[in-house]
């Protein structure tokens, strides 16, 4: 069944979130693949200095796990 769909593989693009603590989002991302390891990729994500998305990144990288959460 996968073999039947147009699949792209896409080493650099842009991805757009809809965080529920942060808002919304927009970053950039690299795939690297690991040489060492078939199969393993990493993803690297960067928002655009001085956006908004970067305001929120840096939000998000900060705050306690806790809040991150959300209610149980």
């Amino acid at each position: 069944m996968w073999a039947t769909h147009d699949v792209r593989l896409h080493r650099k693009a842009e991805k757009h979130f809809n965080h529920p603590v942060a808002g919304d989002l927009t970053l950039r991302y690299e795939r690297l693949a690991v040489d060492g390891d078939p199969g393993l990729e990493i993803f690297a994500y960067m928002a655009e200095p001085g956006s908004r998305s970067e305001e929120a990144f840096n939000f998000l990288a900060s705050c306690p796990a806790e809040l991150l959460r959300g209610p149980a």
